[in-house]
């Protein structure tokens, strides 16, 4: 994106690959906000030759959740894209939703050594305690008819019918709603499809959330190293 003439913020969250305190997903939803802050001030935006009106969020997996939550609760950003993005609170137990699902998660979870202190334990605990408070479905409403993409992966890996379509469909509802969907044939990381993600990325912004005569700012919400990039259709 950056060879399309896109400013690029990459963050690391707190408690992430060498970054100070404590990772947690109420702290990543923080964290994306204070990026947003920060080049949202004047100062700041007028010396990295941001405009504050054109500020796009793109994320993948738990990045993707972050992204719809940076816009929902930020009514600076322009819009954002997810990328087979999982609803960390869908239905109050998001990834932890069944037995079956709750065993994969936690195990994947103690594999994460990036994350400082972090386990299956810990990421249960905190889905249980506040799983209800970071469902993006009860935030919808604050979307305000502003341009969101949902990319899925044709995969279990994030369930579409549990963390996709229950957030597209709340989307959908709201008033002046400017949601869109696209379904890609591949695994969770769209390894064989980087160049169309790019591409429905690169399209899908460039159509709804930039003025062509406007410095553009692209905020990476990602999930540990992996990003990836399809094509916007409308509902």
């Amino acid at each position: 994106m950056r060879r399309k003439d896109w400013n690029i913020v990459l963050l690391h969250y707190r408690g992430a690959w060498g970054s100070e305190c404590e990772f947690l997903f109420r702290n990543v939803e923080q964290d994306v906000q204070a990026v947003l802050n920060y080049t949202c001030d004047p100062e700041n935006s007028k010396a990295l030759r941001i405009n504050p009106e054109r500020i796009s969020i793109v994320g993948h997996s738990m990045g993707g959740h972050m992204a719809i939550a940076g816009i929902l609760d930020n009514q600076n950003v322009r819009c954002a894209i997810a990328y087979d993005g999982a609803n960390m609170g869908a239905k109050g137990s998001g990834l932890f939703s069944d037995p079956e699902a709750a065993a994969m998660w936690n195990s994947y979870s103690n594999t994460l050594f990036m994350l400082q202190g972090w386990s299956g334990a810990k990421a249960m605990q905190e889905i249980n305690e506040y799983g209800r408070e970071l469902d993006l479905v009860t935030r919808a409403n604050e979307i305000n008819g502003r341009p969101v993409l949902l990319i899925a992966a044709d995969t279990d890996v994030i369930p579409i019918d549990l963390h996709i379509t229950p957030l597209l469909d709340a989307l959908a509802m709201t008033d002046d709603s400017n949601a869109h969907y696209l379904l890609i044939d591949d695994d969770h990381s769209f390894s064989s499809s980087r160049l169309e993600l790019i591409k429905a990325t690169e399209e899908f912004l460039n159509q709804y959330c930039i003025n062509r005569n406007c410095v553009r700012l692209l905020v990476l919400a990602l999930k540990e190293l992996k990003m990836p990039i399809g094509q916007p259709r409308d509902l």
